[in-house]
């Protein structure tokens, strides 16, 4: 992505969990845009793993 991307990092500060679920316990989020495309990246620690990359989707816009 070029010079004219916008970036955005998010991160949590609090998880709350149902009895059942994994044990989560971090989460952070990446989204950039550039031009016509949206980037998004997901990272998580949970079950006794560092954190690391879950999942991530590239759009692209058409006009």
């Amino acid at each position: 992505m070029g010079d004219d991307a916008v970036h955005l990092e998010l991160a949590t500060t609090t998880i709350g969990l149902t009895p059942t679920a994994k044990e989560v316990t971090a989460i952070t989020r990446s989204f950039s845009v550039a031009g016509d495309e949206l980037s998004h990246s997901l990272r998580m620690a949970a079950v006794g793993q560092p954190l690391q990359h879950h999942v991530a989707a590239l759009l692209h816009r058409q006009c």
